[in-house]
């Protein structure tokens, strides 16, 4: 074998590790928990503007840190389509523990067309009933290699959110 087939076999067996490694991170990725922080998330009103600051902590199972180059999420309010919440800003999920993930989002009220207005003012006060879902994905990356869009489904009550509760039940989906 010449120098220049080793070189090659080497360089094709490295790519092949890298690959894989790649490839089980991925995979990790799809396995993850989170917990809401309430203590952390607001929810208020800003003149016209519906302001929602929802606090993950968001945990990535993964051997490394994740970096997430964005998120889309589509907002229910009591199943009826608010909003649609794109952000291209960075964050990072540290490995293998929990790391705070932040969704705000701000709406202006001459989209809330579709919930009448005791609706929106019973999102005020605390209920079991006022369900909020942000459902979505997250693109997330390794090295600065875009890998994959996680599919995410975040849903929470409004009781939950305004108490200010830190516990909340761990959400998990296994891949």
């Amino acid at each position: 074998m010449t120098r220049g087939n080793v070189l090659i076999t080497i360089a094709i067996v490295v790519f092949l590790l890298v690959s894989i490694w790649l490839y089980k991170q991925g995979k990790a990725l799809m396995n993850y928990c989170y917990n809401i922080n309430f203590h952390q998330s607001r929810f208020g009103i800003k003149g016209n503007v519906l302001t929602m600051k929802t606090v993950l902590e968001f945990g990535n199972q993964s051997n490394t840190d994740v970096h997430v180059n964005g998120y889309e999420f589509n907002l229910f309010i009591n199943n009826k389509h608010i909003s649609t919440i794109k952000d291209k800003g960075k964050q990072i999920l540290k490995a293998r523990s929990l790391s705070p993930f932040v969704i705000e989002t701000n709406v202006d009220f001459r989209n809330l067309q579709k919930i009448s207005v005791l609706q929106l003012a019973s999102l005020m006060t605390p209920s079991d009933k006022d369900v909020i879902k942000c459902e979505g994905w997250v693109g997330v990356g390794l090295f600065g290699i875009s890998i994959k869009k996680i599919p995410i489904s975040v849903t929470f009550t409004t009781k939950e959110l305004l108490s200010g509760s830190s516990e909340s039940t761990p959400k998990c989906k296994i891949a």
